[in-house]
């Protein structure tokens, strides 16, 4: 064999040693590893030197590591600081890769499963899946890989080769889960019974508990997680079981009393309605169709659902529980009385039947006249209307009415159908009538009496007016006079109403 001499490869090979040994990669520069470790192992064609820069490239690696890529970085020769592709170990589950430009990766890589000689896990070593219906498979040893499939005869189950069974045929897994073999012979997926399971089935139900079917009917579920047959309640069926009555039921004993069925289903003691009437099924404020007075001209009557809901007006009066017709007559006297010589609101009366009798008036009539321990407000009945004028004139149509503040027509016809008296005192032009009372028809001012109606010398006096609808009773000429004349002494008639 013959070696050919040729200085200017020979020049080459050792130029790209040279260079080799000393040039630095991007991520490979740093000060050399000065342990043992770091060293490095000398590559086929590499150099101590190339083991440093593979250290160095393995960005915080220990020496031992560094020095073992460098090592392969050095084999690599002139391929930089580590081969392309080879991936390490940087704990127990992160791994670090050569990328194809010669310098270790920036970022480790997670390990699912761990990581053992620079090489990720697969999968945990052992365990078992169910590849398919009816294969298994299992994790190598070495989690690199899955071992080969292996059939199952009944199928595969939750990584497990099934055992075999009876197509159709049920079994409880558990007290609460049942499974059912499919027609292939391989047992399905368990299924979580709603009562449990029980002889190979899920129960129906909850042993012992009993349902409802209709408001008379119940069942009763048995031992074996089964439903019993229906039974007839005799008269109600309450929380799955037969009751005297439903809860919340009620029935009237009688017309005046009640009595609910409780939560037991069992009836509840009567005891009397509030209102004192019952019908249906329970208590009412009123009877259907029943009405009652609520004023003196309204009437109430009772609807359907045992309320009174229904208002009516009557044109006149109100009366037991009904509208009615009670004429009274109203007139003003047609004679006038000093106010001390009335002889007190029983006087007055007097003098009211006697002008009513004396004019062809049937009837009791009293006067429209207050003191301390009288008035109309407290003595006159409240049922009359309407008050009518002896010529039919319409006064008001009740006692709502003619204590409302204003009258229809004004009280100025005598018991004769004649105008009222024109009497007048100082500084009250209007035609007075004596009164005090207020027009709800109680007495408006005890010191205004003129002694009770007995004294003549003083000089306070009240006075309604006779041409006033709403003047006619209270403050028309209230005050004080300049003498008896203008005032105790004054003559003035006084109203008259039929009661």
């Amino acid at each position: 064999m013959r070696f050919v001499h040729r200085p200017g490869l020979a020049f080459v090979l050792i130029a790209f040693v040279a260079v080799a040994a000393c040039s630095r990669s991007p991520l490979g520069a740093g000060k050399p590893d000065a342990s043992a470790d770091g060293a490095g192992r000398a590559g086929t064609t590499g150099t101590d030197a190339g083991g440093k820069a593979g250290h160095a490239g393995a960005a915080g690696l220990t020496g031992a590591a560094g020095g073992n890529a460098g090592g392969a970085g050095g084999a690599a020769g002139s391929s930089g600081p580590c081969p392309p592709g080879q991936t390490i170990c940087t704990g127990p589950t992160t791994a670090i890769a050569c990328l194809p430009s010669g310098v270790w990766a920036t970022d480790n890589t997670f390990c699912t499963y761990g990581c053992v000689n620079g090489l990720c896990h697969q999968c945990t070593p052992g365990d078992k899946i169910c590849n398919t219906a009816t294969t298994m498979q299992r994790c190598a040893a070495d989690g690199l890989q899955w071992e080969p499939p292996v059939l199952c005869d009944n199928g595969c189950e939750n990584g497990t080769c099934a055992e075999h069974c009876l197509p159709g045929f049920a079994e409880c897994v558990d007290d609460s889960d049942v499974r059912t073999c499919g027609a292939d012979g391989i047992w399905g997926v368990s299924v979580n019974c709603k009562f449990g399971c029980s002889n190979r089935a899920c129960r129906a139900c909850e042993p012992s508990t009993s349902v409802c079917l209709t408001a008379k009917s119940s069942r009763t579920c048995q031992d074996d997680g089964t439903w019993g047959t229906a039974v007839t309640c005799a008269t109600a069926c309450e929380n799955g079981i037969c009751t005297d009555c439903q809860q919340d039921a009620g029935m009237c004993v009688d017309d005046k009393s009640f009595r609910g069925c409780n939560a037991n289903g069992t009836w509840d003691p009567p005891a009397p309605c509030e209102s004192g009437i019952c019908f249906g099924d329970s208590c009412r404020e009123c009877k259907p169709g029943s009405t009652r007075c609520v004023d003196d001209d309204m009437l109430e009557t009772c609807s359907s659902d045992g309320q009174f809901d229904e208002e009516t007006a009557c044109p006149n009066a109100c009366q037991a529980g009904a509208c009615a017709s009670n004429p009274k007559k109203v007139f003003v006297t047609s004679t006038t009385y000093k106010g001390g010589e009335l002889g007190g609101t029983a006087g007055a009366d007097a003098k009211c039947q006697a002008r009513a009798t004396a004019a062809g008036l049937t009837g009791t009539f009293r006067a429209w006249l207050s003191q301390l321990d009288s008035s109309p407000g407290g003595n006159f009945p409240r049922d009359g209307g309407p008050y009518l004028l002896v010529n039919g004139g319409v006064v008001a149509n009740n006692w709502t009415g003619l204590t409302s503040g204003t009258l229809r027509h004004a009280i100025n016809i005598t018991e004769l159908g004649t105008a009222a008296p024109t009497a007048t005192v100082a500084g009250c032009t209007t035609p007075i009538v004596w009164t005090d009372t207020t027009g709800d028809g109680m007495v408006a001012d005890l010191g205004l009496t003129c002694g009770e109606w007995t004294d003549s010398s003083g000089f306070q006096a009240w006075w309604g007016t006779s041409s006033s609808q709403s003047d006619w009773t209270q403050g028309a000429c209230m005050g004080f006079g300049t003498s008896a004349a203008t005032g105790c002494g004054a003559l003035a008639p006084i109203y008259c109403f039929e009661q």
